[in-house]
């Protein structure tokens, strides 16, 4: 089976200095092999959110802890034609360089033939829009405080992105669905896949194909193609008003749709 192999080949597996990767092995191995035990438990272990179409069928999010008692998460990508590998290429490229405690954490990665496993930190309290209009808005809902302070930690994290580390970086798809929260939930900004890297003096950078999720992606960024970090800040925006307001969206015509489609002002959205 490939992805057994994938996981055997140690030459195939990379990590930061000082991650014992056989203990990641392992870890990714006994997961695997409790998903196919029990099914109804690997529901259980399914707690890395991501709202793209590469994770699809239930050995995509595991769940392990480390000898040391580390807990960490593997996300599992597969590859069939419709996700370009740049995805997961991008992401093992930049998440190592950056280091802020608003960014989830790499620890390492696995990469053979068709087969892309991510092992990241563990964030136990899965992602942001669970608790913004999941089951847990009304389970657990988020008292005003802690959504301010998620909200700052979402905006700490982007301004690292945007000023602080080199080279500077859009996010290109923030969202609730891609901010993860750890256990005192705070959040930490996850899935680089479509993220760019500005060059040296530049402000934008522009391209034929717009990536991004429908309802956050910038009016300028789908009209023109050219991203900046003011494409990242419309859509923390977005994101802010879904904390504040608890309503998901925005639904058209102020989401991405089709090209006859206009933007129409947010706050009336938040209103209705």
């Amino acid at each position: 089976m490939a992805l057994w192999e994938c996981l055997r080949k140690v030459a195939n597996i990379a990590g930061p200095v000082g991650v014992d990767m056989s203990k990641l092995i392992s870890m990714i191995v006994k997961g695997v092999e409790t998903v196919r035990r029990n099914h109804e438990e690997c529901q259980q272990l399914s707690h890395f959110a991501s709202a793209t179409d590469n994770l699809l069928h239930e050995l995509a999010n595991l769940k392990g802890v480390l000898q040391d008692g580390l807990e960490v998460a593997a996300k599992r990508a597969s590859y069939d034609g419709k996700i370009p590998c740049s995805y997961f290429e991008n992401e093992i490229k930049l998440i190592p360089k950056l280091q802020h405690t608003n960014i989830v954490t790499l620890l390492g990665y696995c990469t053979q033939k068709s087969e892309r496993i991510l092992v990241l930190e563990y964030m136990p309290n899965r992602s942001l829009d669970s608790f913004i209009y999941g089951k847990r808005a009304t389970e657990s809902p988020l008292d005003w405080p802690k959504r301010c302070e998620i909200v700052q930690g979402i905006a700490q994290g982007t301004l690292y992105l945007h000023k602080l580390c080199r080279p500077r970086i859009i996010h290109g798809d923030l969202k609730p669905g891609n901010i993860l929260l750890d256990s005192d939930l705070s959040p930490k900004i996850c899935d680089f896949g479509i993220s760019t890297t500005l060059k040296p003096g530049a402000d934008v950078d522009c391209t034929s194909i717009v990536a991004g999720s429908r309802g956050f992606i910038a009016p300028e960024y789908k009209r023109g193609g050219c991203l900046s970090v003011k494409s990242d800040v419309y859509s923390f925006g977005v994101t802010m008003l879904q904390i504040i307001s608890g309503k998901k969206g925005p639904p058209p015509p102020l989401a991405l749709s089709d090209e006859s489609r206009d933007y129409g002002p947010l706050n009336k959205w938040v209103r209705r």
